[in-house]
């Protein structure tokens, strides 16, 4: 939150070439699922964010980014009103 809320819908591109720059996506990491921002920086390392500023960023250095498993894109969203 508050871009996606708990129960929202997803619709996620599981055929993704590369991270593009602070967009969102359904990946899991060390057995966990989780929606975030990913970001690539020039040093090889990703920065994991959430819009809930409730939630610090993260850093993955070269060597976790092996337990990185990127599911997909999410391309869209949507709730009940």
């Amino acid at each position: 939150e508050p871009t996606i809320s708990n129960g929202d819908l997803l619709i996620v591109d599981m055929s993704i070439g590369q991270i593009c720059d602070g967009a969102i996506y359904v990946f899991s990491y060390r057995g966990v699922l989780l929606v975030k921002r990913i970001a690539p920086k020039l040093t090889g390392e990703l920065v994991i964010s959430s819009d809930n500023p409730r939630y610090p960023s993260d850093t993955l250095t070269r060597d976790q980014i092996i337990d990185l498993n990127v599911i997909g894109h999410v391309v869209w969203h949507g709730g009940l009103v």
